[in-house]
Parts: C-alpha cells; sequence; structure tokens
C-alpha cells in the first residue's frame, strides 16, 4: 500500500434531512470517475480505516441505506394542504363578496325610493 494524496472528508447534503461523508481523491485518478466501487470498513495502525475495491461485480451483504424520510413528507404534504385550502377560502370569500357587490349595483338601495327622495326633499 503507498500513498497517494491527502484530502479532507467534508459533507454532501442533497436534500436538508441527508448528509453524506465526501472524500475527493486526487486528479491524478480520474480515469475511475464513474466505475462502481465496493467500500469496506477496516483498520490499519489501530486506527479506523476505509478500503476502496474497484469492480463491477461487488456483492455486498447490504446496500447503501436510503432514508425513510416519510414523518417529513408528511409535514411537507401537510403544510401543502392547508396552503391550499386558505387559497381557496380565499377565492370563494373574495368571489362571494364580488357577487354581492354585483347584486347591490342592480338592487337599488333604501334611499333610491323616488317618492322617499320627495318626501326628504320637501
Amino acid at each position: 500500500m503507498r500513498p497517494i494524496g491527502r484530502s479532507k472528508v467534508s459533507k454532501l447534503s442533497p436534500k436538508p434531512t441527508i448528509t453524506y461523508p465526501f472524500i475527493r481523491l486526487p486528479q491524478d485518478c480520474g480515469d475511475v470517475i464513474g466505475q462502481t466501487v465496493g467500500i469496506y470498513e477496516t483498520e490499519h495502525e489501530g486506527r479506523r480505516a476505509f478500503l476502496l475495491i474497484l469492480s463491477d461485480d461487488i456483492t455486498l451483504p447490504s446496500k447503501v441505506i436510503q432514508p425513510n424520510d416519510t414523518k417529513g413528507l408528511e409535514n411537507r404534504v401537510c403544510a401543502l394542504e392547508t396552503e391550499i385550502r386558505e387559497i381557496k377560502e380565499a377565492i370563494l370569500n373574495k368571489s362571494q363578496e364580488s357577487t354581492e357587490e354585483s347584486l347591490k349595483e342592480l338592487r337599488p338601495g333604501r334611499n333610491s325610493n323616488p317618492s322617499r327622495l320627495r318626501d326628504r326633499q320637501s
């Protein structure tokens, strides 16, 4: 085994609730881009180590665990449903108000009776 470079483990967050550790390989290793890698955890000189093996036919006991974020999804859907309900109510209220305004314009008001107007003016 020979050292080929040094890299800091950073984090990659594709979604707010998911964070992956991220390691960059040296540019000289660009030929491995797109290849499948088996990742193994081991120890080297008493310290935690990871071993990467390039191979298309690696069989592992388990695959990368996909997060089960149904609670977050449920919260998002619930929030969207609430917003949709509020928008519907606002549209219905505005429609109802405009209908009432239209009816007021079509109906003469209480003070528009010509006989009452004459009585007031006298």
